[in-house]
């Protein structure tokens, strides 16, 4: 970078004059810096660039440059004006135009949100076909109409959907066109459309069955009236089957997965939800703690293989395990419903 010592009457600047990004800055008797604020104020005559002080001079020169170069370059080439005041403003804010705002870290967002949040795996329609494991239950599309009356009426905001297989899929956008969905093969994430709002996108790979990946969907969800955020994890571990037996291992590896994934997704500061059928009864409690996370289940209420679990902030309340989803062969899971405060 090079710095110019020259005439007060040759800087070319006018109160009006609009800066040409082009050419260099003249710095006599602050003329540059002076007309950009009016913040910078020379000790010395610049036409005459005397020795004495001159390091600490230029030093200062230096600060000043960059801040304002720094400003050029986030407001775009051309797009700075000298006000007749002496400002810098930007041609937008001139004609009263200003960029969007970014969104304000979650602690500063808003107020407090809460919604009804449900795990519910709806027994794949694979089981109830021909030569499913469930012959006897209806198939996957007409139990689709039980499964949507049951999350109407918890009045639930936000649902991890597992053994959610395609013709499940098609039906309940059919039946329930409020929700949003975000799927990785038979596992979704559901939510009201108009209480929230995708703001990402993601996946994660644990070892299912015989250790083949499969992927279970991450979101991050913005309510739209306070604009606070949750990340929610949608998980379906796998179990031991008469097809498919001795997955224990493969468990406690997506378990490990998931603690992980919980400690990385936590540290964005936005509040952290996993939902899901983990296939374990008593251990998840205690493997998820260690990652930061609490169970929705109240102390004494019947231990599910089905979960509802929170980062640390996430205050739940109104735990429900509704088991008519069995009786009335919607399914062989109940729906797991709990309010979330965050």
């Amino acid at each position: 970078m090079a710095f110019y010592c020259a005439s007060a009457l040759n800087t070319g600047f006018t109160p009006s004059t609009t800066l040409n990004l082009q050419a260099p800055l003249a710095v006599d008797e602050g003329a540059a810096l002076a007309r950009l604020g009016g913040r910078f104020q020379p000790a010395f005559h610049p036409t005459a660039c005397a020795p004495m002080g001159l390091e600490m001079q230029m030093t200062q020169l230096q600060l000043e440059l960059i801040s304002v170069l720094a400003n050029l370059m986030l407001a775009g080439p051309g797009s700075l004006q000298i006000t007749p005041d002496g400002a810098v403003r930007s041609r937008e804010s001139a004609r009263g135009l200003t960029g969007q705002t970014p969104p304000a870290p979650f602690s500063q967002s808003g107020g407090r949100t809460s919604f009804n949040i449900a795990s519910f795996n709806v027994l794949g329609a694979s089981h109830t076909a021909g030569g499913g494991n469930k012959p006897g239950m209806r198939d996957g599309v007409d139990r689709m109409r039980g499964a949507v009356d049951s999350m109407q009426k918890h009045n639930v905001d936000i649902a991890g959907m597992q053994e959610f297989q395609g013709p499940q899929q098609a039906a309940f956008k059919k039946l329930a066109p409020g929700y949003a969905m975000a799927a990785e093969k038979d596992n979704a994430i559901v939510w009201n459309k108009d209480k929230f709002k995708l703001v990402e996108r993601r996946s994660v790979t644990i070892p299912y069955f015989e250790g083949h990946a499969r992927q279970m969907p991450v979101v991050q969800l913005e309510d739209r009236q306070t604009g606070k955020r949750v990340w929610v994890v949608n998980i379906h571990n796998p179990a031991d089957t008469k097809d498919h037996p001795h997955n224990a291992a493969n468990r406690a590896k997506a378990i490990s997965i998931e603690q992980h994934l919980m400690r990385e997704l936590q540290s964005s500061g936005v509040p952290v939800m996993f939902v899901g059928d983990f296939n374990e009864r008593n251990t998840v409690d205690n493997d998820m703690a260690q990652a930061g996370m609490n169970s929705a289940r109240p102390n004494g209420a019947r231990s599910e293989i089905d979960w509802i679990l929170g980062s640390r902030g996430v205050n739940f309340s109104n735990y429900s395990a509704d088991h008519s989803t069995q009786t009335s062969g919607v399914s062989d899971h109940p729906i797991i419903v709990s309010t979330a405060t965050i």
